[in-house]
């Protein structure tokens, strides 16, 4: 999945949003650095090895549903094909109003949290 692209953003956010603009981010986000492993303590399968989804599809459903599910996922594989419109992921994205001072305590509106779709190209949802 690709992101959009800056200008994109920007544009969708004028559109759908006016009188605020995106802020950019000054620092990387908590634990940007840090590898994964070392957060669970070592690799994937060391907190014991999960059973595979068609294993307990047959153990919990039978062997007809596993099959059936089995099915179904090779025929629905490749309908998107990679690099179509549809392939750009949404995004969340954080504005803040024009002319708002810089201190997130000071009064008056502040900063809103937004999701932009990749496929429909617009803000689907906002939070703030």
């Amino acid at each position: 999945m690709a992101k959009m692209s800056k200008k994109d953003l920007e544009d969708i956010i004028s559109r759908d949003k006016p009188g605020f603009s995106i802020v950019e981010r000054e620092t990387p986000p908590p634990n940007a650095d840090v590898d994964a492993d070392a957060i669970d303590g070592g690799d994937a399968g060391s907190a014991g090895e999960g059973l595979d989804l068609d294993e307990l599809r047959r153990r919990y459903l039978g062997d007809d549903a596993a099959m059936q599910a089995t099915e179904a996922a090779a025929d629905t594989a490749g309908d998107v094909a990679p690099g179509a419109e549809g392939d750009t992921d949404d995004e969340i994205v954080v504005l803040t109003p024009g002319g708002t001072p810089a201190d997130p305590w000071a009064p008056g509106p502040g900063r809103k949290s937004v999701v932009v779709s990749g496929k429909e190209r617009r803000v689907i949802a906002e939070q703030g």
